[in-house]
């Protein structure tokens, strides 16, 4: 984890973070479902 400086409010780090977690998994089932079984 990269230790993220005090300079955004804690809203954006959160929007932040949601908006990767979203992006992983959909990038991960976009993969997935391009993958060979």
């Amino acid at each position: 984890m990269i230790p993220v400086p005090n300079l955004y409010p804690k809203g954006f780090i959160s929007w932040l973070g949601e908006e990767l977690v979203r992006k992983t998994c959909f990038w991960w089932r976009f993969f997935q479902s391009f993958a060979p079984r």
